[in-house]
């Protein structure tokens, strides 16, 4: 998959603007759920059985990582964070919700599933304080 081919079949929701401002995103500009909606009898195939196509899920990210490598360059720079490791990070993230709306036989529409993208990239995990499901002794008595 070259990135020219996968460029005009995504169309990425900064395609053709000058800045792109995630708060300022809509579901409807997210368009690779609705490819892969498309393609549904395809990606279960190689989902399931990766054997068809050894590799494809790899060269998926890639592509992926390659659009934001290529395409975008934050506002803020940050020189701490590695734009490598983070493009990989976020291409395997976006991977694997692919993959489990696949293995959930595509429970949820195209709709909501760039909803929950856009969600989750809007969330600063690093800032939540979470609930564990541990215990000490003094809660326990």
């Amino acid at each position: 998959m070259s990135y020219q081919t996968s460029y005009t079949r995504f169309e990425p929701p900064y395609h053709n603007k000058k800045t792109f401002i995630l708060e300022e995103m809509k579901a409807s500009t997210i368009k690779i759920f609705d490819h892969v909606a498309r393609f549904s009898e395809f990606y279960p195939t190689i989902i399931h059985h990766e054997s068809i196509m050894p590799g494809f899920q790899t060269k998926l990210c890639n592509v992926i990582k390659e659009l934001a490598l290529k395409d975008l360059q934050g506002a803020e720079e940050n020189h701490t964070i590695n734009k490598d490791l983070q493009a990989s990070y976020q291409s395997y993230a976006l991977l694997g919700m692919i993959i489990e709306w696949v293995k959930s036989d595509f429970k949820y529409s195209t709709k909501y599933m760039a909803e929950q993208l856009i969600y989750i990239l809007s969330c600063k995990p690093i800032s939540k304080v979470y609930q564990t499901s541990f215990t000490t002794e003094t809660e326990q008595a």
